[in-house]
């Protein structure tokens, strides 16, 4: 007798617990359907940006008369893949300052300034820095860099791809993975600039948008 009751303790605690907990919602019933659903992420490869040794944004020899009555303006543009063009913003400054030297990566020449960034292929990239450079004599004497531009193309080739081309623009990473960004400015020159050696850095950052 024990063992019935038992058995039909056992039983009704197992209805008990079908009744209390509902079935999966995996399992079909009568009145019901299922269906399957789909979820993923991707995570990007690392986005880097190095400085290219030996490169600086240089205005190279610049010889200032001092009879300027406003800030001469000097504009240094970087040529997609070929040397920079240096000159003055407006022709007529060239009575007051005078420009010396050529483009080359001497220690004395004007170059654009260059890095190499690496990336997620095909995804687009965002490029900002700050909209102007402070260069700096042995003295203290400040001078500034503003109208920040930026080129960048891929390797060999001379096709632009950021937009839009200037300070700040987006550019889609090519399937190499890899692209060129060199950066110009225009550099502003007061009548009573001294004489020296101007230097200063900057940032320049990317991001994947």
């Amino acid at each position: 007798m024990k063992t019935s009751r038992l058995r039909f303790l056992a039983a009704a605690g197992v209805f008990l617990a079908l009744a209390t907990f509902p079935a999966s919602v995996a399992t079909a019933q009568p009145g019901t359907d299922v269906a399957t659903g789909n979820a993923k992420t991707i995570m990007l490869e690392p986005i880097e940006i190095t400085h290219k040794p030996g490169r600086t944004l240089s205005f190279g020899l610049i010889f200032n008369g001092g009879t300027q009555p406003d800030p001469v303006r000097i504009y240094l543009t970087p040529n997609t893949n070929s040397a920079p063009t240096r000159d003055y913003v407006d022709p007529a400054d060239a009575a007051h300052v005078r420009l010396l030297g050529a483009a080359g990566l001497g220690p004395n020449d004007f170059q654009d300034d260059g890095f190499d960034v690496r990336g997620q292929k095909r995804q687009p990239i965002q490029v900002d820095m700050d909209p102007s450079i402070v260069i700096t004599n042995a003295a203290g004497q400040n001078m500034a860099i503003d109208a920040i531009v930026f080129e960048v193309f891929e390797d060999g080739s001379s096709t632009q791809i950021l937009s839009p081309p200037g300070r700040g623009g987006r550019f889609v990473m090519p399937d190499s993975g890899f692209v060129h960004l060199e950066v110009g400015g225009q550099l502003i020159i007061d009548a009573n600039a001294q004489p020296g050696l101007y230097q200063g850095t900057y940032v320049v950052a990317v991001k994947y948008v």
